[in-house]
């Protein structure tokens, strides 16, 4: 089947969370599978974009149900720590963060069919002219979607 939710979406990183969570230990039915979906853009969008390839594997792997999870930045964790999803897809600088604190590991890494350019921008006010550069920065308070967030903050 053609996925196209998978092409339209930025790169991100599908993991397991490794010995911790086996697939049925997260679920409430052993043949129930949660896929936690980092939510960017919120999660009426993330159920639309992630739902259909969650129907396409309930009906590919028939023994299994599979739902989508949106999580937001500050949700991520304690679901893997509570053990709460399966499986989780989410943006490579948090695949590296799960990857340090919980043994996760990668499954698949997904890209866009046309090249995922991912960048940060640091606005300011134009009468501040003293800010320049990254190290004028220091010592003044910014503000950022979350410091979690790879575009909205880590790449900046």
């Amino acid at each position: 089947m053609n996925s196209p939710k998978i092409s339209s979406t930025c790169m991100l990183v599908a993991l397991t969370l490794g010995p911790q969570v086996p697939v049925s230990g997260a679920s409430s039915s052993l043949n129930s599978v949660r896929i936690g979906v980092l939510a960017m853009r919120g999660k009426s969008r993330c159920r639309k974009a992630w739902e259909p390839t969650a129907a396409y594997l309930s009906q590919s792997v028939p023994a299994y149900r599979f739902s989508i999870i949106p999580l937001s930045f500050g949700e991520i964790l304690p679901a893997v720590k509570k053990k709460k999803i399966d499986f989780l897809i989410t943006d490579p600088a948090y695949y590296v963060t799960l990857e340090v604190r919980f043994g996760a590991s990668r499954t698949a890494t997904i890209k866009r069919r046309v090249g995922a350019v991912l960048g940060g921008v640091i606005f300011v006010k134009s009468d501040r002219t003293d800010l320049k550069r990254l190290e004028d920065l220091r010592g003044t308070r910014v503000m950022a979607v979350d410091p979690r967030s790879l575009g909205g903050w880590q790449a900046a």
